[in-house]
């Protein structure tokens, strides 16, 4: 599946690897809750450098029914910098040297959110920023019931 991004698709075959052992994983090794959120970075792209410093101790922060997933794009010495500097939590981090799974999404732009429901692949965007990931998130229970 390589091409735009469509809602709805399985996730393709991660073709990335664990930063924190440098292996090959699978998308159910980070995708533990029916929800997840892929933020898809490049080493080389400046917004992606400030997007990952925003995140940094953030990523704890967001709902505990939310699976993140860090997709660093970039050579192995590249993306290993990148990490440190934003000092990024390794075990939510997977390096795709080629930029391989960013295509078979169908995302290939950087910075990225991309929203995974079930398996499937649900909305994508660009960010500039984390501020910007409120709009991709499941409503909380208590915010639908005063909402709705």
């Amino acid at each position: 599946m390589q091409g735009a991004f469509q809602s709805g698709d399985p996730l393709p075959t991660l073709t990335g690897y664990s930063a924190k052992d440098r292996q090959p994983r699978r998308w159910n090794d980070y995708l533990k809750k029916p929800f997840g959120l892929i933020l898809s970075l490049s080493t080389h792209c400046s917004t992606c450098r400030s997007v990952a410093a925003e995140l940094t101790g953030k990523a704890s922060e967001v709902q505990d029914d939310i699976s993140i997933i860090v997709l660093v794009e970039g050579k192995a010495e590249e993306a290993e910098s990148f990490i440190s500097k934003a000092q990024l939590d390794r075990h939510l981090v997977i390096i795709d040297e080629e930029g391989t799974t960013a295509q078979t999404i169908g995302a290939p732009w950087t910075p990225a959110a991309i929203t995974v429901r079930n398996g499937k692949l649900g909305e994508a965007a660009v960010i500039d920023n984390i501020d910007q990931l409120g709009a991709l998130l499941p409503i909380k229970e208590e915010e639908d019931a005063i909402l709705g």
